[in-house]
């Protein structure tokens, strides 16, 4: 794959849809350059990785296939000539910025160092060789997450926050070709407020179990929704950590997705749980 990728516009040029959210946006300008930064990395742990990644992708979603020159015509003017556009490579280092900011993110929110496990170490391979601007990049988006408010996190974790991110980062051709689709807010919202979900707040013999939880959606709209009750006087942000902590669980198939609700999903029972270090 061709490594010179040196101009943002490409991922900004990649999709009309914007982060709703001004959090979201301040944070997707970064996001975009740190992509830049890292297709440009060439390291052997970039190598070995990338090949244990893209085994797991193939085996939990099945070879791109006769997909790949429908997707190879979806990334021009997003990676440059679509010839030599590789749809794992693009997607690995998607997936790969993304689980940097979850982590990140998850930080910010227990004001702690955040331990990886052997998924999340597959996505890591970059922070012992990385370039100088890639150490800035990532440093500057970890200082920004540090300086939100314990309210501005919350308001972040429950808008299902890197939805629009990833829907900026990725084109929306080269999502439908290669079938990703993310439950849209209000989707998650209507099962919900439709099912007994939210029971499983108030009620400890009650777990609830998403079954493909991407990046977080169902437990974003389920923060969303457990906010609204407190703000109706009823049950407490404790409450609410608990739940999440001990009740509430995902599964999901695709390795990046699930390091990503991983790190969200701690930092939501992390942060209702007074975790954090707040004024």
């Amino acid at each position: 794959m061709k490594q010179n990728i040196n101009t943002p516009k490409r991922y900004a040029g990649a999709t009309n849809i914007h982060p709703s959210s001004h959090l979201e946006q301040n944070l997707l300008g970064d996001l975009k350059a740190l992509c830049e930064e890292l297709h440009k990395e060439d390291s052997s742990s970039k190598v070995r990785s990338f090949q244990t990644w893209k085994l797991y992708w193939i085996a939990s979603n099945g070879e791109i296939g006769r997909k790949k020159e429908v997707a190879n015509d979806s990334f021009e003017g997003v990676l440059g000539n679509k010839c030599v556009a590789d749809p794992y490579q693009f997607l690995f280092i998607v997936e790969t910025a993304l689980v940097f900011i979850a982590k990140a993110l998850c930080g910010a929110a227990v004001n702690s160092v955040i331990n990886s496990n052997a998924a999340s170490q597959i996505f890591e391979w970059w922070e012992t060789e990385h370039s100088t601007s890639t150490l800035k990049i990532s440093s500057e988006l970890k200082r920004k997450l540090k300086t939100f408010s314990q309210d501005e996190l919350l308001h972040l974790l429950s808008n299902d926050p890197l939805r629009d991110i990833y829907h900026s980062l990725i084109p929306k051709a080269i999502r439908h070709t290669l079938g990703a689709y993310l439950s849209p807010p209000d989707l998650c919202k209507y099962v919900i407020n439709n099912t007994a979900a939210l029971e499983v707040f108030t009620s400890p013999e009650k777990r609830l179990l998403e079954p493909n939880c991407g990046l977080g959606a169902f437990f974003s709209a389920l923060l969303a929704e457990g906010l609204r009750t407190i703000e109706y006087g009823s049950g407490s942000k404790e409450m609410l950590g608990n739940a999440f902590a001990d009740r509430i669980y995902g599964i999901e198939k695709n390795l990046g997705s699930y390091v990503v609700s991983r790190y969200l999903h701690t930092a939501i029972h992390g942060l209702l749980r007074g975790y954090a270090n707040l004024s």
